[in-house]
């Protein structure tokens, strides 16, 4: 997919700018070594009240079987699938971390599990990195750049991406949400604000997206392309329920997957070094701040309430928000935050 954008650089100029679709060159997706029948039969409405209504003993010794087989791993060569599965066992949502344990639970019960145990984890090892880490990676750290023009809202926005733009800034008072400094651009064009004495704090600003749009689907996708995204979000809805009717490749570019942020702090959150973790009263999140990552702008609290100050342009989504905020603490607890290693998980 490439889009002709145009952004607003410091003088307010435009500049012509080309983003083609990160995902468009990744391989094709490794197979789950489950078949996707079987998949859907571990996951069926009767096994997953099952494993609701399972002793909470007997689902305690299946974490400890899972965590104990992947603490024993040994590979005999360097690799980190038992790195990257227990991480996803710590780290999913707590239904993800049941149909994870059920799937392990169905290889260990295959007759190849006690033969080949090694290359069944492997196997799903690199199913998730294919349809979950590696295409969240690639397209956090490429983001499509922003169709702007020295107004905000007006018919030059044409593209769906500047509309959204637009929306967020409204809703989000034409600020950060984080800092509470003022879009440049906004503020140049609001005369109440403009001159050296008015002591308002600006700042560029970006449109994030809480789950990168690159997932999203795009009118020249072809096959591998479409078969990918489908997998990614089969991937999605599996182990992160949440997102079930709610987030789909059809639905990111939307005020609910998006939020106004600094470009320096647009940078962190797409890139997975900083998120927001939802509490328990709606909209209102911790700001976590992941290891070897310093903020040196505007003081940040560590709890922040999200408002709207267009009602019409609806609040950021909470689910997203726990989505992004949980592939992130994979991401840095499976230490792929630096890259994955093309032969860590085999070709299988």
């Amino acid at each position: 997919m490439s889009l002709i954008m145009c952004d607003v650089t410091s003088d307010t100029s435009c500049i012509h700018a080309q983003w083609t679709d990160p995902l468009r060159n990744l391989a094709p997706v490794r197979l789950h070594p489950v078949s996707e029948p079987e998949v859907n039969s571990i996951l069926g409405p009767d096994q997953i009240r099952a494993c609701a209504d399972q002793d909470p003993d007997e689902r305690n010794r299946e974490r400890t079987w899972a965590l104990t087989r992947l603490e024993l791993w040994q590979p005999g060569a360097p690799d980190d699938t038992a790195v990257i599965l227990e991480a996803l066992l710590r780290q999913l949502p707590k239904q993800g971390q049941e149909i994870l344990l059920a799937e392990m639970a169905y290889l260990k019960a295959t007759g190849d599990w006690e033969d080949y145990p090694n290359a069944q984890l492997r196997k799903l090892r690199n199913h998730l990195v294919d349809t979950l880490l590696q295409p969240v990676l690639v397209a956090g750290k490429t983001p499509p750049p922003e169709f702007a023009t020295q107004r905000w809202g007006t018919e030059a926005d044409e593209s769906a991406q500047s509309g959204l733009r637009a929306a967020s800034l409204r809703r989000d008072g034409y600020r950060c949400c984080l800092t509470g400094d003022h879009d440049d651009c906004s503020t140049a064009e609001d005369k109440r604000l403009s001159g050296s004495t008015c002591g308002v704090k600006v700042t560029r600003t970006r449109c994030a997206h809480i789950l990168p749009v690159a997932l999203g689907k795009t009118h020249t996708d072809t096959g591998p392309e479409v078969g990918n995204k489908a997998a990614i979000w089969r991937t999605l809805h599996r182990y992160f329920p949440g997102l079930k009717g709610l987030g789909s490749a059809a639905t990111l570019i939307r005020p609910e997957n998006a939020l106004t942020l600094s470009v320096e702090l647009h940078a962190a959150f797409e890139s997975f070094t900083m998120a927001l973790q939802p509490m328990p009263t709606r909209n209102k999140y911790f700001v976590h701040w992941f290891p070897n990552y310093w903020w040196k702008g505007t003081q940040i609290l560590p709890i922040v309430t999200l408002q709207a100050h267009d009602s019409s342009v609806p609040l950021p989504e909470p689910e997203y928000f726990e989505a992004h905020f949980r592939i992130a603490r994979i991401l840095h607890a499976s230490k792929l935050i630096g890259g994955l290693s093309e032969a860590a998980g085999g070709s299988n």
